[in-house]
């Protein structure tokens, strides 16, 4: 979605010549462009097979889900904020298992690009990275990015790139 705006003005407001084409014409146009980025959420056997939509997941194993999101665009996407909620008569979260990569939008083998652990630990009066997880009675938080609550590190996604998240949970 683009949208042309104008600059008008010069000082205190007139189109006294002050502003280059302060009148709303010539070099005071510009055009804001807005993208919504898209969120990708899949499960996967433990040797990175895709499950198929609606597969049957036996009680006790264990699969991975990843979180993907890409930056297709020209400019960089500031404070990226990931939030997944898992039911724990669902899934139980497998500790230590939360990894990132992030790689070229339209890179194919993402499974097997280099993922690099990051800790479950929530951050105390610093952040000491960008994700965590937190278990309560009935959900278990995964967060990525600076969200309130979960003291996480802030994620700049820059132009053309693809962050991935992936943890283990057990099927219940």
């Amino acid at each position: 979605m683009a949208a042309t705006n104008s600059a008008y003005g010069g000082i205190r407001g007139l189109d006294n010549g002050t502003l280059s084409g302060g009148d709303g014409t010539g070099t005071a146009q510009f055009a804001l462009d807005s993208h919504r980025l898209a969120l990708v959420k899949q499960a996967r056997d433990l040797t990175g097979n895709l499950l198929p939509e609606g597969a049957d997941v036996d009680s006790d194993s264990e699969i991975y889900f990843i979180l993907i999101v890409e930056n297709p665009t020209a400019a960089p996407a500031p404070d990226i904020q990931l939030h997944d909620p898992l039911a724990i008569d669902q899934f139980q979260y497998i500790s230590n298992s939360l990894e990132m990569t992030v790689l070229p939008v339209g890179s194919t083998d993402l499974w097997n690009s280099p993922w690099s652990p990051v800790t479950d630990a929530v951050g105390s009066e610093s952040p000491d990275d960008v994700a965590s997880v937190v278990i309560e009675e009935e959900v278990s938080r995964i967060t990525f990015g600076a969200m309130a609550g979960q003291e996480n590190a802030s994620f700049d996604l820059e132009r053309g790139q693809r962050v991935a998240l992936r943890f283990r949970v057990r099927v219940e």
